[in-house]
């Protein structure tokens, strides 16, 4: 049993060849004596850094003289926080190299593990994940304090403020981003419970707080956001995404034609019949019938990229080519196979009229999306769409007329804001660039853990990392990480961390029953009675 314990306990870290470092305060005089400031005792602790163990011995001084006013107060050395945090066992240079290979060179923690072990720095997995939770919270607190931040947005003239929300899961959290269109800096990231108004407007205030002119917003038409953003910035100009604008105004043609694409695809069937019957033939017959199969199934691999590439539509064109080309060919010279595959596709003609609707709903969304980039005036730009929509054609069609209504009532709801850059030429037209790099954010997370799902990610670490991801340069962390306020980076870490939740939520998915339990004891009244209302004041 012994030997069993004694494998399971953790090794002991030796010490040595570690390099001992004196460490004493720059301060030597007290300054109100004048007397030279005495040892009042030291302090041993040992430091694991890239460059191997450190012995760190602290001198703490104080002043002897009872007459003097500093009597008795201890000065300690400033240098320690260069080198370590308080409690850590590891130094900054380590954390801030694990925080490196973590995220920005997205490795893996067992990567992480072997890149140290040639620096001849032993650490475990569990020790890694920890220090990278210590980074990002350090990110987070040297961010917050930097006043080099506001001296770059006052320099470049102002923020145009683009904002938007990644909510991975309906229920959970939404991590909010606002992002400086001109420098690329995410200036707030905030996970909220709710996203209403009142929650994002004193986002707004906080940002609003830096003291730099905010000269434009960009946004999607999310409500809550429009009314924050009114709310604190009146008279700045608000930008709409016009691709926002365009994907949901095509959002019902879209479901029509991802349906058509369905129809087709799942209709078209018997291919693999035919290339086994040709499979092993060398005839003209076989040859011709095995490039058909081969031209049928490669246009049914296509797909398209919505909002103006329509994937059902451009499926039933492809295939309503081949189907020309075969009858062309059967024409010269008959054959069985090729007949075969004609009547495979005589689907297309009973799909003829679902394919006639969404090319005229398609040509609409062609005709907005051209609208939206025509040089004219703000109120020309903007008389011209909200008239084009009105005027849509209305008929017996049940489907156009409800996409016709659909576009006309959002183009109502989009169209004063969507035009706004006419007036601060400093606006984008497109939110796209802070969607490019929610994808970024998302995409190296799945690179690093080979899982597809972000949502734990995003609840817990996105926020730094997103403020991390969006740094212009690459700063010397040892150096910006020893200026940290420990009780701030304590606070930063443990909100990371939020240890109180996820040892709850643990308890919960290991027995709910023994969870409820304890839930209903401690709701048991007390032994004590309580007071009754009438005596409570």
């Amino acid at each position: 049993m012994s030997r069993i314990l004694r494998c399971q306990m953790k090794k002991v870290r030796g010490h040595q060849g570690c390099r001992t470092v004196d460490l004493y305060p720059r301060q030597r005089i007290c300054s109100v004596c004048g007397q030279s400031l005495q040892e009042r005792y030291r302090q041993l602790r040992y430091v694991v850094t890239l460059n191997g163990m450190l012995a760190l011995k602290k001198h703490v001084l104080e002043c002897q003289t009872s007459q003097c006013e500093q009597f008795g107060r201890k000065w300690r050395s400033e240098a320690e926080g260069a080198l370590v945090l308080p409690r850590y066992t590891f130094g900054l240079d380590v954390v801030a190299r694990i925080g490196e290979l973590r995220y920005r060179q997205q490795q893996t923690i067992e990567q992480i593990a072997t890149a140290l072990a040639e620096q001849g720095v032993r650490i475990s997995l569990k020790e890694i994940q920890l220090l990278s939770e210590a980074f990002l919270a350090l990110i987070e607190t040297v961010i917050k304090n930097d006043p080099q931040v506001v001296e770059q947005l006052r320099a470049q003239g102002g923020i145009v403020l683009a904002a938007d929300g990644i909510q991975p899961e309906k229920g959970n959290e939404t991590l909010w981003l606002f992002r400086d269109v001109r420098s690329g800096r995410v200036l707030l990231a905030r996970n909220l419970l709710s996203s209403s108004r009142d929650e994002l407007a004193p986002l707004i205030a906080e940002i609003k707080q830096l003291g730099v002119p905010i000269l434009g917003v960009i946004s999607d038409k999310q409500a809550s956001l429009c009314l924050a953003i009114e709310k604190e910035l009146p008279d700045v100009p608000h930008q709409l995404c016009q691709f926002h604008y365009l994907r949901d105004a095509a959002q019902p043609v879209c479901e029509a034609d991802r349906k058509l694409k369905k129809q087709l695809k799942q209709k078209v069937r018997g291919l693999r019949e035919i290339e086994r019957q040709v499979a092993h033939k060398q005839d003209d017959e076989a040859v011709i019938t095995r490039g058909y199969c081969a031209a049928l199934r490669e246009v049914l691999r296509h797909d398209g990229k919505y909002p103006l590439e329509p994937a059902g539509i451009t499926l039933y064109d492809k295939l309503n080519k081949v189907d020309q080309s075969l009858e062309r060919v059967t024409k010269k010279r008959a054959s069985a196979k090729l007949q075969r595959l004609r009547t495979i596709l005589q689907v297309l003609s009973s799909l003829t009229k679902d394919y006639a609707r969404l090319v005229i709903a398609w040509s609409w969304i062609h005709r907005l999306a051209q609208l939206l980039e025509e040089n004219a005036t703000r109120i020309e730009a903007e008389a011209g769409l909200l008239k084009y929509a009105n005027s849509l054609p209305q008929g017996k069609d049940t489907m156009l007329n409800e996409i016709a209504i659909h576009i006309d009532k959002l183009t109502r709801a989009f169209a004063p804001k969507l035009f706004t850059f006419h007036d601060q030429p400093l606006l984008p037209k497109t939110n796209n660039d802070l969607e490019t790099f929610i994808g970024e954010l998302k995409k190296s997370r799945r690179k690093v853990t080979g899982r597809k799902d972000t949502c734990s990610f995003i609840l817990r670490e996105g926020r730094a990392v997103a403020l991390l991801l969006s740094l212009p340069n690459k700063p010397v962390w040892v150096d910006n990480f020893a200026t940290v306020d420990f009780a701030d980076f304590q606070t930063s870490l443990a909100a990371l961390r939020c240890a109180e939740q996820r040892s709850r939520a643990w308890k919960i998915r290991r027995d709910l029953h023994l969870y409820l339990t304890r839930l209903e004891q401690d709701w048991e009244p007390s032994s004590s009675p309580s007071p009754s209302p009438a005596t409570i004041e």
